[in-house]
């Protein structure tokens, strides 16, 4: 934990500072954008385009506070909104809105916020950007889920045992007649027509 929390001693200058805090109120506005866009679907969500940019900024400060002072300061501040997140998600369960959308959300963009002040910047860009369609893409995700039977499951775990069990301890090692066997490659032979027929 301590290398994702190490900072240089000093903190960085004035001009990259803001260039990083711009990065992270674009990545809550993007964020935002899609949020807002659920209210003109007539989806309540008291957190839009203003709320996600600065709860960017909280993590962006958050991080930047404790390069000067201590990891444990990082460690509160995520704690406590933590705790919000967690009451917000009270309230609306009270209110039948069973869901976790949203706060899941709130607690991303802030570890974003966050990454973008360690110079994890292509991590942040790649993950916020994954968020946003995931996001975007709920009543797709829905409708592809829906038209999924037990035979569709079946394919699927015997896809991914086939490629992420057997694949990795198979050895990638050549043997036989003039070490023309390789079971790792000829696994990926099989994986290749697995695939085939999967899709």
């Amino acid at each position: 934990m301590e290398t994702i929390f190490q900072n240089s001693p000093l903190p960085d200058s004035i001009p990259v500072l803001l260039q990083k805090i711009g990065i992270a109120i674009l990545i809550g506005f993007l964020v935002g954008l899609e949020r807002e866009s659920k209210k003109k679907e007539g989806l309540r969500s008291f957190a839009g385009i203003r709320t996600f940019p600065l709860i960017a900024i909280f993590g962006f400060l958050a991080a930047f506070t404790s390069s000067l002072t201590d990891t444990a300061v990082y460690i509160s501040f995520f704690v406590t909104f933590g705790i919000l997140v967690s009451i917000s998600y009270y309230f609306s369960a009270v209110k039948g809105k069973i869901g976790g959308t949203t706060e899941i959300t709130f607690l991303l963009v802030f570890i974003l916020g966050s990454l973008v002040y360690w110079d994890h910047l292509l991590l942040s860009a790649v993950v916020a950007i994954v968020l946003v369609t995931f996001l975007a893409l709920k009543a797709r995700f829905r409708e592809f889920a829906g038209k999924i039977d037990e035979e569709d499951i079946l394919a699927i775990l015997k896809f991914g045992t086939i490629t992420l069990i057997v694949l990795p301890l198979l050895p990638n090692e050549t043997f036989g007649p003039f070490d023309s066997l390789n079971p790792s490659k000829i696994w990926y032979f099989v994986i290749l027509i697995a695939g085939i027929s999967f899709i």
